[in-house]
């Protein structure tokens, strides 16, 4: 018993002395090439009265372009969307001010054939490995997700 809580102890003492693995070297601005390969993500969100579940797919080249496939479901109908987009990364800024509300990590997505014209911002991981995204646009679809990179590769053509 005495020598697992030695053990315990030094392992404790090891894991609060250490520093975090990703801590020194790691980016801490982003810009167009943060946005490389292919991410994917789900989510299930209301839609025109309706539970939809979706699953999608989006490679971006690193120097402003995506290209998406996306499948919805609401359990008793089957919809497949495909296309491409623009990006721009850089920071958020107070509408009123002008005033930088974050760094450079917020990409400004806008999808080809969006009748809304709206422009997404997804909240970027300065290695490039993941974003968050939320619906905005009041136009009574709510979605939010997390998309994470799954190659380096552009998968989706």
């Amino acid at each position: 018993m005495n020598k697992r809580l030695t053990f315990g102890a030094f392992a404790l003492i090891f894991a609060f002395s250490s520093p975090p693995v990703f801590a020194e070297g790691a980016p801490s601005t982003c810009s167009l090439v943060t946005l490389r390969g292919t991410y994917a993500g789900d989510g299930i969100h209301p839609k025109n009265g309706n539970i939809v579940a979706s699953v999608f797919v989006e490679s971006y080249d690193g120097q402003g372009h995506l290209t998406y496939y996306q499948q919805l479901s609401t359990g008793t109908s089957h919809v497949t969307y495909t296309g491409k987009g623009t990006y721009t990364v850089g920071p958020l800024t107070d509408a009123s001010s002008g005033t930088p509300i974050t760094e450079s990590c917020v990409a400004f997505v806008h999808y080809d054939g969006d009748p809304a014209e709206e422009v997404w911002n997804f909240f970027l991981a300065p290695d490039g490995s993941s974003f968050y995204f939320v619906n905005k646009f009041d136009t009574g679809s709510v979605s939010a997700g997390h998309e994470q990179r799954i190659s380096l590769g552009l998968l989706v053509r």
